[in-house]
């Protein structure tokens, strides 16, 4: 069984590292811009409001200078003006949760992604993925996550290999590492003060860290000004039998992010209930409620699921999605190869996945708690870096929040989560990172995939 574990997911690094992502291209430069930018019609401002029909957005200086109904305020007559008829004016998206690679950075920004977090990477490959100097996502990452001396990363690689990309937090330089591993205290300290002198945003703690040292790990990254991800493993992983920490510990603990619904199925059964047998839904409001009282933001990556649960359904999805029509052959061969791999119980086990995250989205957003949308990609079936998020906003409509929300997750919540006020809402002052797309998706989620123009930091962006 580890065999097929490990070749599976060394096939899955192979197509990481080595799979390039043809997509609608962005030249390396903007284009010409005016003094003041003119956006009108329908606006969808990322705050969860209703749309705000007739809108106009005056864009200048990089910011957002004013935003309102048409015929409310003056712009100068030199301003260039974008009447978008019928289309949508949104916040550019954020998607939180990527593992990033240069062969297909190129993939975002024409999917409206105008901001990425970065959930556990070498430093060597951020640092080569900043000194890009063509037009990309701003980009928040965590460095190399933290994870317990038992660590699952250590079986992906060789044995020559695996010093070179999973040691323990205190042992010398972490530029090239994948995780620091981590068993006490002292190293969960030491390995986030690295981390902070590295630049990171994020900590990101995983699924066998020791309590002692997860609880550690959390309050040292609160001290150091940096907000903590966590990842605890869900049923198809090792979500009940290697996970050390169960979601209602995580929030204890003060995360800001639960990735995947993960540590909840542990969480589940150790409260009584059997999270492969239908749910319970007393149990599911339980974890829904600390989740809301703890301000956690929960990221679903519901895509992550999706495509194991219903492998036909995204393949022919991934047509509708931007950069979709143009997977390379090696990229959509891959797909094809983690799709085979899956068996009737793999699939049964992310089937029970699909299903508790559903349903803790559901009960959290009728709660007013935090859905924040991320999609793992490229990890998992038919996951489309880039074009994926929007899938992953379809399926948090499936899951039960209403379009606007579903908007609201990937745009204003997104950006809270990240600490950046100024992003992912369409207010006066803010950064004017803009997408606008055709149709109206309040009322059709899908029209998100329309993608007509993009606009970052004020610079409309030629897609082509």
């Amino acid at each position: 069984m580890l065999n097929s574990v490990r070749k599976r997911y060394l096939g899955c690094l192979a197509g990481i590292f080595s799979l390039a992502l043809a997509s609608s291209q962005l030249p390396s430069g903007p284009d010409a811009e005016p003094d003041v930018l003119v956006l009108k019609g329908r606006v969808i401002d990322g705050t969860g409001a209703a749309p705000l029909e007739q809108g106009l957005v005056i864009l200048a200086a990089g910011k957002i200078q004013y935003i309102g109904k048409q015929g409310s305020r003056d712009y100068p007559a030199t301003a260039r003006v974008l009447d978008v008829g019928d289309g949508t004016i949104l916040p550019g998206l954020i998607d939180l949760h990527v593992h990033l690679r240069p062969h297909y950075w190129d993939a975002f920004l024409p999917a409206g992604i105008t901001t990425v977090r970065d959930a556990n990477n070498a430093l060597a490959t951020l640092r080569t993925l900043q000194q890009d100097t063509a037009a990309r996502p701003r980009l928040l990452y965590t460095g190399p996550m933290l994870d317990g001396p038992t660590t699952i990363m250590k079986r992906f690689f060789p044995d020559s290999l695996v010093a070179r990309y999973v040691r323990p937090a205190t042992a010398g330089p972490i530029g090239e590492l994948i995780a620091q591993q981590v068993e006490t205290p002292a190293q969960a300290r030491a390995a986030v003060d690295s981390l902070a002198a590295h630049g990171a945003s994020f900590v990101k703690l995983y699924e066998q860290l020791p309590l002692a040292a997860y609880q550690a790990a959390a309050a040292q990254a609160r001290k150091r000004g940096l907000r903590v991800m966590t990842d605890l493993g869900m049923l198809q992983t090792r979500g009940l039998k290697g996970a050390q920490v169960d979601a209602l510990q995580a929030l204890q603990a003060g995360v800001h992010s639960i990735e995947h619904a993960s540590g909840y199925a542990l969480a589940y059964q150790r409260l009584g209930g059997d999270p492969m047998a239908p749910l319970d839904t007393r149990l599911i409001d339980q974890l829904a409620r600390a989740t809301v009282r703890g301000r956690t933001t929960l990221v679903p990556t519901l895509s992550v699921f999706y495509g194991t649960v219903q492998p036909d359904s995204a393949r022919q999805d991934l047509a509708t999605l931007p950069g979709g029509k143009a997977i390379p052959a090696p990229m959509m061969a891959w797909f094809e190869q983690q799709a085979r791999q899956h068996t009737p119980a793999s699939r049964g086990r992310a089937s029970a996945d699909l299903r508790l995250a559903q349903a803790l989205v559901r009960r959290v957003h009728q709660l007013g708690g935090l859905i924040g949308a991320g999609t793992d990609v490229p990890a998992g079936d038919y996951n489309l870096p880039g074009g994926n998020l929007h899938r992953e906003l379809a399926l948090l409509v499936e899951a039960g929040l209403p379009p606007v929300a579903a908007i609201q997750a990937a745009t204003g919540t997104a950006a809270r989560l990240l600490g950046l006020p100024t992003l992912g809402t369409l207010r006066r002052g803010n950064l004017a990172d803009v997408v606008v797309v055709a149709g109206n998706p309040a009322q059709d989620i899908r029209a998100t995939r329309r993608v007509r123009y993009v606009i970052q930091a004020g610079r409309v962006l030629t897609l082509q």
